[in-house]
């Protein structure tokens, strides 16, 4: 039987000193969170301005095989946030996105939530009537659908109407280049719009909804809950600065499905979610002893501490409805 372990009291003291670095962070986190009010003209979008006007090299967002600064992110966002603006989607409507975890959703969702539209996150493990269903209960007004999903939107193509139809887009996925029958290329399509940010973004506030995320229909049909501007930031103030605690130098690594979590800005460092934080200078995540290395996992991959923290919204909701948290 192994010998008791006790924590002494220089052990308890060295760990109370490793925290004082980091208590400002916290502090500053707990006071934001506290200031979120309604109705504030404070959202994603303007977050994401400010790190790309504070911070335009620096990297937001990594994966296998790309890696975009604060300043690509922002302006990407805004090219597809023009196109779909120019496609009638104003605030409050839904935009659909059909993903598995790369960077390409991520700046669909920021061009959504840039507009003051929704952005509804569909399942691409559902196939048939259960997406079918999550797609009636967001009714989205445009589509964006990720090459390595071309089998599940197979699965609702004859369900979509002839307006969403005119307002979907295929983005190729580095492996798998073909287009997708019937849809516009979104890359070609939102090239021709500038990368200057939108007005619109400035009117968006903390009450106005920012994500539809859908529970996994395993037990039922899926269903949906609401993540407002608002609840999003309270999460990036109280998990990314008040118990995470981030800084400029982390990495957060997320192995898990962008379609049941969303991500929060933290003010200022490359991160990757869920899972460990790691601390890091050199801004990637090391190695950890008896697990894959980062590069030779699936879908994960970094993601920018200013852009980042995490919270859960995978929440109960009624069935054939979308239920608010605010």
């Amino acid at each position: 039987m192994p010998a008791k372990q006790r924590v002494g009291v220089g052990e308890l003291l060295r760990g109370a000193l490793d925290i004082v670095p980091r208590l400002p962070t916290a502090n500053k986190g707990l006071v934001n969170m506290a200031l979120i009010r309604p109705e504030q003209k404070k959202s994603i979008g303007r977050l994401l301005e400010q790190q790309a006007a504070k911070r335009p090299a620096a990297p937001a967002l990594v994966d296998r095989r790309h890696r975009l600064s604060y300043g690509e992110l922002n302006q990407q966002a805004n090219r597809i946030a023009r196109l779909l603006h120019d496609g009638g989607i104003r605030r409050g409507q839904r935009v659909g996105l059909l993903f598995e975890n790369r960077i390409e959703l991520l700046v669909g969702v920021a061009a959504a939530v840039k507009l003051g539209a929704v952005a509804a996150l569909f399942n691409y493990n559902q196939r048939g009537d259960t997406l079918a269903h999550s797609l009636d209960v967001s009714a989205p007004r445009a589509l964006i659908v990720g090459n390595e999903c071309r089998d599940a939107f197979a699965s609702i193509e004859p369900k979509l109407t002839a307006k969403l139809r005119e307002k979907a887009f295929w983005v190729a996925d580095g492996d798998d280049d073909r287009p997708i029958e019937g849809l516009r290329s979104l890359a070609d399509t939102s090239r021709a719009y500038s990368p200057a940010n939108l007005a619109e973004t400035a009117d968006v506030t903390t009450s106005d909804a920012a994500f539809h995320v859908f529970t996994s229909g395993t037990t039922g049909l899926p269903k949906a809950a609401v993540m407002s501007h608002g609840r999003w930031l309270k999460g990036m103030y109280g998990v990314g600065l008040a118990s995470l605690r981030m800084s400029p130098k982390d990495i957060f690594y997320c192995p898990c499905p962008f379609i049941t979590i969303t991500l929060s800005p933290s003010p200022g460092a490359p991160r990757s979610a869920p899972g460990p934080v790691w601390r890091s200078a050199a801004n990637s995540p090391p190695p950890i002893s008896g697990t894959k290395s980062p590069a030779s996992m699936p879908p994960p991959f970094a993601i920018s501490a200013s852009c980042v923290a995490i919270y859960s919204i995978n929440r109960p909701a009624q069935r054939n409805a979308a239920t608010e948290y605010a």
